[in-house]
């Protein structure tokens, strides 16, 4: 019985209350507050997105780089097994091709055993 002695809230009133708690300075200190706080961090995620992406592109102009000269290195290996680098860098040598060859014939057929 007793609830029923209550006075309920209109909606009137509830309108009242909501506008009140709206226009008070502690909810807007609070939303300032709460707005400042998620700019900075907004901000902050902003430019370590930005920072990340420039070490990214960086990086990347590296791999280039590195793979270009991996390629001149690869060109420059093939050019150096070629059969003919290899007869004129043996020229520049001053050796002597082999004529007459002589084996050495064991007769009896014994070695060296440990």
């Amino acid at each position: 019985m007793n609830s029923y002695l209550e006075k309920k809230q209109t909606l009137r009133e509830k309108k009242e209350d909501l506008n009140k708690l709206f226009l008070s300075t502690s909810f807007r200190i609070s939303v300032g507050i709460f707005i400042l706080i998620f700019g900075v961090l907004y901000i902050l995620r902003t430019t370590s997105v930005s920072t990340k992406g420039y070490i990214i592109s960086e990086l990347e102009r590296e791999v280039a780089t590195l793979e270009y000269e991996n390629r001149k290195m690869d060109v420059e290996v093939a050019k150096l097994k070629s059969m003919q680098s290899l007869q004129d860098r043996i020229s520049k040598t001053d050796l002597v091709s082999v004529v007459d060859v002589d084996y050495l014939n064991i007769l009896d057929g014994s070695v060296a055993v440990r």
